[in-house]
């Protein structure tokens, strides 16, 4: 059993570029991140896949448009591959928190369980993508699979593969429009490609 997923997060939008937290807040591409967007569907053109699929926000729906535009590949919107929900905290910079929401979003990081007020939490993330990959992972056949999706996503995908704790996972770093490549031999995942941007050089 051979599983390939190719996650690519979306391309950058406004709030990316000003350090605010998205969350599930349905932000649009900017400019550059549509840019973005062309730039990886250049380096994809020729992949082959099996499936499709992203997010059902629209900032992961148009990168996954742009890059799966000449597939002949239905692209799957998929709620289950939504970025956490940060709650009140969406729309602010970490400096915009005052002393007490910042210990609060420390303690959101340290423990999966912690919830965002008005939000969710890591381990609510992680259940989500545990279901999404289960479709795959308890089949036999080979599959390849392209996802667009975002940063929280990504990184848990990418812990549920090394067996990692899950609050480390904020400790990864995944760009905007940056691609990663994880491979499923049997049950053991592997990381073969992190957060790699090489298609963006001259964006």
């Amino acid at each position: 059993m051979n599983k390939i997923f190719y996650l690519l997060r979306h391309g950058e939008t406004q709030w990316n570029k000003e350090w605010r937290l998205q969350g599930q807040r349905d932000i649009e591409l900017s400019e550059r991140g549509i840019e973005q967007a062309y730039k990886a569907a250049e380096r994809l053109r020729d992949l082959k896949v099996d499936y499709a699929f992203s997010s059902d926000l629209k900032r992961a729906v148009k990168t996954g448009e742009i890059v799966t535009r000449s597939w002949e590949l239905e692209l799957k919107k998929e709620p289950l591959l939504r970025e956490v929900n940060f709650g009140k905290w969406e729309g602010l910079r970490y400096d915009d928190f005052t002393p007490g929401e910042q210990e609060e979003f420390q303690s959101w990081l340290d423990d999966p369980d912690w919830e965002a007020p008005q939000g969710g939490s890591q381990r609510e993330l992680q259940e989500r993508i545990k279901k999404f990959l289960s479709q795959f992972l308890e089949g036999e056949e080979d599959k390849k699979i392209f996802v667009a999706t975002h940063g929280g996503p990504i990184k848990t995908i990418i812990s549920e593969a090394l067996g990692m704790d899950l609050k480390n996972s904020s400790r990864l770093a995944a760009s905007p429009a940056s691609l990663s490549i994880v491979h499923y031999y049997g049950n053991k995942g592997y990381l073969v490609l992190f957060n790699d941007t090489c298609h963006l050089a001259h964006v």
